[in-house]
């Protein structure tokens, strides 16, 4: 899923570049669907770097929008979805107390 190239395939392909490429990653395979209230934005997630999508649309430039309200549209894409998405820990709160402290 982490294939560096592949996503430079895609930047090339779509004209687009980023900074930070090496955050930069590919589904499996294109996930077909649309940000969550902007029907503009219809296509194929290609790429996502955790937060931001970029959405390749027919005879149109790409979509750029937020990982968050993509919304594949067959169901079964959301766990490929959820793997793209950055695991965060929340802090407990004894951590922020004894944060507090040093």
């Amino acid at each position: 899923m982490k294939d560096l190239g592949q996503v430079l395939v895609v930047f090339q392909r779509l004209g687009r570049w980023y900074k930070e490429i090496d955050n930069w990653r590919c589904p499996p395979e294109p996930v077909r669907g649309e940000i969550h209230g902007l029907p503009g934005s219809d296509g194929m997630m290609v790429a996502t770097n955790g937060i931001l999508c970029l959405i390749e649309r027919l005879n149109e430039p790409p979509f750029e929008g937020h990982l968050d309200f993509f919304v594949p549209y067959n169901p079964k894409d959301t766990a490929v979805i959820a793997e793209l998405k950055p695991v965060t820990k929340k802090p407990k709160k004894a951590e922020l107390l004894a944060a507090e402290y040093l």
